[in-house]
């Protein structure tokens, strides 16, 4: 295989994004005349950058919380285009529940509550309101009514509640 000739772009700030020529990435040529890049990964947890960053730290709050609430089942929330992503593992498979920042912020109620067959209050629920079905799940492969955080270790389920809600409120 020739070798091939790459060139190395360095974004200035955050208003210039848009390149022109060669990307040589994991081994794969990309040609281009110009393109131009709308999102920028900020870190592994991909919070995507925008002109608001309101959400930052809340986002950082919920996603630390979730270490010590149920690390085994609930890795990361993250926003990006346009959506919140609840990643969670399940069966030996990640998988994530997404749902538009504006579904999330208009249509859902957060509540405390007991999960099906439980005894004892042991989640926080996000739930669409009314009939609809605003998250979508690549669990199911489908729509879904609601998202919802359980623990059986954790007794007082407000902290997440309140992180959840601080979190939502910082969207825009």
């Amino acid at each position: 295989m020739a070798k091939r000739k790459t060139k190395t772009y360095i974004i200035p700030n955050d208003d210039n994004l848009t390149f022109y020529g060669d990307i040589y990435f994991d081994g794969i040529l990309f040609k281009f005349k110009k393109i131009r890049i709308k999102e920028v990964t900020a870190n592994e947890n991909t919070s995507s950058t925008s002109s608001n960053k309101n959400y930052t730290e809340p986002l950082k709050k919920l996603n630390e919380y979730l270490k010590t609430f149920n690390a085994e089942t609930y890795k990361n929330v993250e926003v990006k285009d346009g959506k919140v992503y609840f990643g969670f593992f399940v069966y030996g498979a990640n998988y994530n529940s997404s749902i538009d920042i504006n579904e999330l912020k208009n249509n859902t109620i957060i509540t405390i509550g007991k999960s099906v067959g439980s005894s004892v209050v042991d989640e926080v629920k996000i739930s669409c309101k009314g009939s609809s079905k605003c998250f979508y799940s690549t669990y199911s492969n489908g729509n879904a009514d609601h998202f919802r955080f359980f623990s059986q270790t954790v007794k007082d389920f407000t902290k997440m509640e309140q992180l959840l809600k601080d979190f939502i409120k910082a969207l825009n």
